[in-house]
């Protein structure tokens, strides 16, 4: 069996668990905005960044 790169299966990763990730994220984010906006008094936006960073942080983390 041949060796694979750090490269290869990060990027493999980035599209594969990208693509899954985005859908779980989209299907997750009006159930998470209506918790928020109970609990928070944060805009629209900076919720919206903050959900965006943290699933770019979970994807990154994801290819480590």
């Amino acid at each position: 069996m041949e060796p694979t790169s750090l490269l290869q299966e990060a990027t493999l990763y980035l599209f594969w668990g990208g693509f899954v990730q985005f859908c779980w994220s989209v299907l997750a984010a009006p159930f998470f905005y209506l918790i928020a906006i109970r609990i928070s008094t944060k805009s629209f936006h900076v919720l919206f960044r903050a959900y965006a960073v943290f699933n770019v942080f979970l994807l990154v983390w994801g290819c480590l």
